[in-house]
């Protein structure tokens, strides 16, 4: 290889890695509201949780009148209380589902998420929910008003395991992506070590390949975390505590995100070295 071409490939290389570790931080962007459309649609549904918010202290108060008098006038006034607690609390669902829409879109644009039962389950949810806002100002007793909630609550488990799992894809799918970015570094520059002609004995080189064939041995180490972080999701269900399994989750990402970055950072000394 030519001292051009040489160069030449250093600076592919190099261009590669520091591409490749820009792209968490991209899709982070991307998929957690700081591009436009996702802004939009956090900044809603945060705005409309925080009205549901100042609804709860009124309907407190509400109740316990209502409780202590049994008055008519009671009762109307915490069905009514009752009602726009509700209200809220529905729209700001509905938005939140948009919202993870707009982040599953995202996985499937940049990190090739293919997979289509989430968006169909959170469609379904959607369209539940948005049926269920036009059901509220109906509600004329505190007893229908307590069904109306009875049969809320699934739909409530079912988005927040959904959500649990959305965020599994981000995080399981970035690592991945990533991890072939990395891999195709690694080919190239073992591809270098392989053009070179004569190099043995070169002690700068016979170094250089040292360090690169060691941490080219830890990228295998990623994918035991990713088959763990795949186990963790797929326990990820109605019935368990998936926060903690969250976290799991999260702790073998985190794994996976410090071999990259020590990998990322011994791959751009070998570039470097051979300059």
């Amino acid at each position: 290889m030519n001292k051009a071409a040489k160069y030449k490939f250093l600076e592919t290389c190099i261009v590669l890695i520091l591409m490749l570790f820009l792209f968490p931080s991209f899709l982070e962007k991307r998929s957690y509201g700081l591009e436009q459309n996702h802004a939009e649609l956090y900044q809603k549904f945060s705005q409309s949780y925080q009205k549901y918010q100042t609804l709860i202290d009124p309907f407190v108060t509400q109740k316990n009148q209502y409780l202590a008098y049994r008055s008519l006038q009671a009762q109307v006034d915490f069905l009514n209380s009752a009602k726009s607690l509700i209200s809220a609390e529905v729209e700001s669902i509905v938005l939140y589902v948009q919202f993870l829409k707009s982040i599953l879109a995202e996985a499937t644009a940049v990190l090739n998420y293919r997979e289509n039962y989430l968006y169909v389950n959170l469609d379904k949810e959607l369209d539940y929910f948005l049926l269920q806002q036009t059901k509220v100002a109906s509600l004329s007793s505190l007893g229908e008003t307590k069904d109306f909630l009875k049969d809320l609550q699934s739909h409530y488990q079912n988005v927040s395991l959904f959500a649990y799992q959305v965020k599994a894809i981000v995080e399981i799918y970035s690592v991945d992506k990533t991890l072939g970015n990395l891999k195709t570094v690694s080919d190239k520059i073992e591809n270098y070590f392989g053009s070179q002609q004569n190099w043995e004995g070169n002690l700068h080189i016979d170094s250089a390949k040292e360090v690169f064939l060691k941490e080219r041995a830890e990228l295998d180490k990623i994918n035991i975390h990713l088959n763990t972080a795949r186990e963790y999701e797929s326990k990820l269900s109605t019935r368990e505590r998936n926060k903690d399994i969250a976290k799991d989750l999260r702790r073998e990402i985190d794994s996976c995100v410090d071999i990259l970055e020590r990998v990322n950072s011994s791959y751009l000394d070998v570039v470097n070295s051979l300059k």
